[in-house]
């Protein structure tokens, strides 16, 4: 009987430390968590993980592998409100309170994951990190998208295609054409999705579109 329960207890000890090693091991430090609120399902579980090894990659405050780097964030615009169709109407557009924009910022900052998003244009909307859908080619697919909330070609920020072609830009040019020349190649199988990403709005279901570096 004593010898049974010595022998019992160390592989009760034995598992206690496997457990340990694998909550502190190399997969909570560095891997993808399973659920990012705002990085739909869909998208996570099918970014490609990144060939930087993780010693080299850039961290964040926590010493952990930043999987979101340069992120720019774009307030969405009253124009964009009225532009774009969701089930919030647009007189009720109300824009970030200032004090919250470094705590969405710092968000994305924080965001680890073994895959890396380069310079993303996140749309911040309702006063909130609209979640991610599709990323160059990942996720949630135009067609299905488009079949819910129709064509997605005026589906740009404003905010971010005021930044295009430098001082001399005819932005009107830019505000007519919108997405539509990329959106028509991904339509027809032509396009890869690189370098654009959609993104929804949890809160009033609006979609946007923005620009990333591949």
């Amino acid at each position: 009987m004593v010898w049974t329960f010595f022998i019992l207890l160390f592989l009760l000890a034995f598992i206690v430390i496997l457990a340990v090693q694998r909550l502190d091991g190399p997969a909570s430090k560095t891997g993808t968590p399973s659920s990012i609120l705002w990085i739909h399902p869909t998208v996570l579980q099918a970014l490609p993980q990144e060939k930087i090894p993780f010693n080299k990659r850039r961290l964040n405050r926590k010493r952990q592998p930043q999987a979101i780097l340069d992120p720019q964030l774009l307030e969405v615009s009253t124009w964009d409100w009225e532009r774009i169709p969701g089930s919030i109407p647009p007189e009720r557009y109300q824009k970030l309170h200032p004090n919250h924009w470094d705590t969405l910022e710092n968000q994305l900052l924080e965001t680890v994951g073994c895959f890396i998003l380069r310079s993303p244009c996140w749309p911040i909307c309702c006063s909130e990190l609209s979640v991610l859908v599709y990323s160059q080619g990942k996720g949630i697919s135009l067609h299905h998208l488009e079949s819910e909330h129709g064509p997605l070609d005026q589906a740009f920020l404003e905010n971010e295609l005021k930044t295009w072609g430098g001082p001399k830009a005819k932005l009107e040019e830019y505000f007519v054409e919108g997405w539509s020349s990329i959106l028509a190649q991904i339509r027809a199988g032509t396009h890869s999705g690189q370098g654009i990403n959609f993104f929804r709005c949890e809160n009033c279901n609006r979609l946007y579109i923005g620009s990333c570096s591949p």
